[in-house]
Protein backbone atom coordinates (compact mmCIF):
# COMPACT_ATOMS: atom_id res chain seq x y z
CA UNK A 1 0.00 0.00 0.00
CA UNK A 2 1.29 3.77 -0.71
CA UNK A 3 0.85 4.91 2.30
CA UNK A 4 1.77 1.35 4.92
CA UNK A 5 5.68 3.45 5.07
CA UNK A 6 4.14 6.19 6.00
CA UNK A 7 5.35 6.63 10.44
CA UNK A 8 2.33 7.65 12.33
CA UNK A 9 3.75 11.34 12.86
CA UNK A 10 3.60 12.13 9.05
CA UNK A 11 0.23 10.14 8.85
CA UNK A 12 -0.83 12.61 11.81
CA UNK A 13 0.43 15.69 9.69
CA UNK A 14 -1.54 14.17 6.88
CA UNK A 15 -4.69 14.23 8.45
CA UNK A 16 -4.27 17.66 9.67
CA UNK A 17 -3.55 19.42 6.48
CA UNK A 18 -6.73 21.31 7.08
CA UNK A 19 -5.79 22.69 10.24
CA UNK A 20 -1.93 23.04 9.01
CA UNK A 21 -2.97 25.39 5.94
CA UNK A 22 -5.45 27.57 8.10
CA UNK A 23 -3.25 28.25 10.87
CA UNK A 24 -0.58 29.20 8.01
CA UNK A 25 -2.95 31.68 6.81
CA UNK A 26 -3.97 32.87 10.33
CA UNK A 27 -0.19 33.59 11.01
CA UNK A 28 1.67 34.38 7.59
CA UNK A 29 -1.49 36.22 5.77
CA UNK A 30 -3.75 37.65 8.58
CA UNK A 31 -1.11 38.39 10.94
CA UNK A 32 -2.05 36.74 14.37
CA UNK A 33 -0.01 35.32 17.47
CA UNK A 34 1.32 31.77 16.62
CA UNK A 35 0.88 30.48 19.80
CA UNK A 36 -2.49 32.03 20.38
CA UNK A 37 -3.86 30.58 16.73
CA UNK A 38 -2.28 27.30 18.37
CA UNK A 39 -5.12 27.44 21.33
CA UNK A 40 -8.00 29.05 19.13
CA UNK A 41 -7.82 25.61 16.58
CA UNK A 42 -7.30 23.92 20.07
CA UNK A 43 -11.09 25.39 21.38
CA UNK A 44 -12.68 24.78 17.60
CA UNK A 45 -11.32 20.88 17.67
CA UNK A 46 -13.11 20.83 20.80
CA UNK A 47 -15.99 22.02 19.43
CA UNK A 48 -16.11 19.61 16.28
CA UNK A 49 -15.36 17.03 18.99
CA UNK A 50 -18.82 17.38 20.87
CA UNK A 51 -20.42 17.41 18.01
CA UNK A 52 -19.74 20.51 15.69
CA UNK A 53 -18.29 18.69 13.15
CA UNK A 54 -16.60 20.61 10.13
CA UNK A 55 -16.55 23.94 11.96
CA UNK A 56 -13.18 24.52 11.13
CA UNK A 57 -13.72 23.76 7.31
CA UNK A 58 -16.49 26.11 7.70
CA UNK A 59 -14.68 28.70 9.33
CA UNK A 60 -11.85 28.43 6.60
CA UNK A 61 -13.67 28.54 3.87
CA UNK A 62 -15.22 32.10 4.58
CA UNK A 63 -14.58 34.52 2.60
CA UNK A 64 -13.51 37.67 3.57
CA UNK A 65 -10.66 38.49 6.28
CA UNK A 66 -12.83 40.48 8.54
CA UNK A 67 -15.62 37.39 8.83
CA UNK A 68 -12.39 35.22 9.87
CA UNK A 69 -10.99 37.35 12.39
CA UNK A 70 -14.47 37.72 13.80
CA UNK A 71 -14.46 34.00 14.72
CA UNK A 72 -10.85 34.72 15.89
CA UNK A 73 -11.84 36.84 18.22
CA UNK A 74 -14.66 35.32 19.79
CA UNK A 75 -12.56 32.18 20.19
CA UNK A 76 -9.46 34.57 21.94
CA UNK A 77 -12.55 35.57 24.46
CA UNK A 78 -14.01 32.03 25.06
CA UNK A 79 -10.17 31.49 25.78
CA UNK A 80 -10.08 34.61 28.23
CA UNK A 81 -13.60 33.54 30.07
CA UNK A 82 -11.97 29.97 30.63
CA UNK A 83 -8.83 31.51 32.03
CA UNK A 84 -10.89 33.50 34.06
CA UNK A 85 -10.45 36.91 32.68
CA UNK A 86 -13.71 39.03 32.04
CA UNK A 87 -13.68 42.02 29.35
CA UNK A 88 -16.01 44.65 31.14
CA UNK A 89 -16.58 46.82 27.54
CA UNK A 90 -17.50 43.25 25.75
CA UNK A 91 -20.94 40.84 25.84
CA UNK A 92 -21.33 37.47 26.36
CA UNK A 93 -23.01 37.27 23.01
CA UNK A 94 -21.22 35.31 20.45
CA UNK A 95 -22.89 35.80 16.85
CA UNK A 96 -20.86 34.57 14.45
CA UNK A 97 -19.52 31.26 16.53
CA UNK A 98 -23.54 30.58 17.36
CA UNK A 99 -24.56 30.67 13.78
CA UNK A 100 -22.21 27.76 12.98
CA UNK A 101 -24.27 25.85 15.73
CA UNK A 102 -27.18 23.89 16.18
CA UNK A 103 -27.69 26.16 19.56
CA UNK A 104 -26.73 29.39 21.01
CA UNK A 105 -23.66 30.07 22.64
CA UNK A 106 -22.67 32.78 24.62
CA UNK A 107 -19.62 33.31 27.13
CA UNK A 108 -21.94 32.08 29.86
CA UNK A 109 -20.94 29.12 28.69
CA UNK A 110 -17.15 28.59 29.68
CA UNK A 111 -18.05 29.84 33.31
CA UNK A 112 -21.09 27.01 33.86
CA UNK A 113 -18.96 24.36 32.34
CA UNK A 114 -15.38 25.55 32.47
CA UNK A 115 -14.04 22.34 33.85
CA UNK A 116 -15.37 20.02 30.38
CA UNK A 117 -14.09 23.42 28.02
CA UNK A 118 -10.46 23.12 29.87
CA UNK A 119 -10.15 19.76 29.82
CA UNK A 120 -11.43 19.24 26.28
CA UNK A 121 -9.39 22.33 24.73
CA UNK A 122 -5.99 21.45 26.80
CA UNK A 123 -6.22 17.85 25.54
CA UNK A 124 -6.32 19.31 21.59
CA UNK A 125 -3.89 22.19 22.39
CA UNK A 126 -1.15 19.35 23.95
CA UNK A 127 -1.55 16.16 21.89
CA UNK A 128 -2.71 17.72 18.18
CA UNK A 129 -1.56 21.25 18.27
CA UNK A 130 1.53 21.17 19.51
CA UNK A 131 2.46 18.23 17.26
CA UNK A 132 1.28 19.61 13.67
CA UNK A 133 2.05 22.68 14.52
CA UNK A 134 5.45 22.28 15.82
CA UNK A 135 7.34 20.55 12.92
CA UNK A 136 9.88 22.98 10.66
CA UNK A 137 7.76 24.62 8.34
CA UNK A 138 5.24 26.09 10.87
CA UNK A 139 8.33 27.12 13.24
CA UNK A 140 9.36 28.95 10.30
CA UNK A 141 5.85 30.67 9.58
CA UNK A 142 5.92 31.43 13.87
CA UNK A 143 9.36 33.21 13.45
CA UNK A 144 8.50 34.86 10.51
CA UNK A 145 5.19 36.43 11.69
CA UNK A 146 4.75 40.09 12.45
CA UNK A 147 1.79 40.24 14.85
CA UNK A 148 1.81 43.54 16.98
CA UNK A 149 2.99 43.91 20.20
CA UNK A 150 -0.39 43.81 22.23
CA UNK A 151 -0.84 40.29 21.01
CA UNK A 152 1.96 39.39 22.87
CA UNK A 153 -0.50 38.85 26.08
CA UNK A 154 -2.34 35.97 24.01
CA UNK A 155 1.16 34.02 24.21
CA UNK A 156 0.40 32.36 28.16
CA UNK A 157 -3.25 31.43 27.33
CA UNK A 158 -3.80 27.98 28.12
CA UNK A 159 -0.09 27.67 30.24
CA UNK A 160 -1.40 29.59 32.81
CA UNK A 161 -4.33 27.77 33.86
CA UNK A 162 -3.26 24.69 34.37
CA UNK A 163 -1.99 24.40 37.72
CA UNK A 164 -5.26 26.69 38.73
CA UNK A 165 -7.33 24.14 37.10
CA UNK A 166 -5.79 21.14 39.17
CA UNK A 167 -6.50 23.44 42.05
CA UNK A 168 -10.12 24.06 41.60
CA UNK A 169 -11.63 21.76 38.96
CA UNK A 170 -10.88 18.08 40.80
CA UNK A 171 -12.91 18.40 44.21
CA UNK A 172 -16.06 19.30 42.24
CA UNK A 173 -17.34 16.21 40.56
CA UNK A 174 -17.91 16.45 36.67
CA UNK A 175 -20.82 18.53 35.12
CA UNK A 176 -22.38 17.35 31.45
CA UNK A 177 -21.77 19.25 28.39
CA UNK A 178 -24.77 20.94 27.23
CA UNK A 179 -24.37 21.76 23.72
CA UNK A 180 -27.27 20.65 22.13
CA UNK A 181 -25.63 17.51 20.43
CA UNK A 182 -22.77 17.62 22.98
CA UNK A 183 -20.40 14.72 24.57
CA UNK A 184 -17.43 13.82 25.99
CA UNK A 185 -13.96 14.97 24.22
CA UNK A 186 -12.99 11.70 21.97
CA UNK A 187 -8.87 11.11 22.63
CA UNK A 188 -8.81 9.52 19.09
CA UNK A 189 -10.48 12.53 17.52
CA UNK A 190 -7.79 12.90 15.45
CA UNK A 191 -7.33 9.51 14.94
CA UNK A 192 -11.48 8.81 13.66
CA UNK A 193 -13.00 11.32 12.85
CA UNK A 194 -15.66 12.28 10.35
CA UNK A 195 -13.40 14.06 7.93
CA UNK A 196 -11.26 11.65 5.86
CA UNK A 197 -7.52 12.47 4.43
CA UNK A 198 -7.91 11.84 0.40
CA UNK A 199 -3.90 11.13 0.20
CA UNK A 200 -3.86 8.99 3.32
Amino acid sequence: MAGSSRNPHEIMLLFHTQERDFYCRLVRQLDQNPERMKQVIALWLWFESIGYHDFIQRVSSLEGDDVILGFVSEAEACLDRLMGHHVRTRGDELPLTSSLMAKKMDLRFFESQRDEAIEGVMYFFHNVCQIIFNDVPMERTAENANHPNDHCRHTRGLHDIRSRTRETTQPRGRRSLDLGRGHEPNPAVFQLSHRRCATC
